[in-house]
């Protein structure tokens, strides 16, 4: 595995963790914060993934 898939896989584990808070939280703002933490995690992810 080269160094773009190590990060492209990095970046996935990030976003699905993000995501995971976004699930726990009872708080709107929190929620929105993580939510766009795992939308900004899971697009570097592809552009890192697009690359090989």
């Amino acid at each position: 595995m080269n160094e773009g898939q190590d990060k492209a896989r990095y970046y996935a584990r990030r976003a699905a963790q993000e995501r995971a808070v976004v699930a726990r939280s009872d708080d709107p703002l929190a929620r929105r914060v993580h939510a766009e933490l795992a939308e900004r995690y899971a697009a570097l992810g592809h552009e890192r993934d697009a690359r090989g």
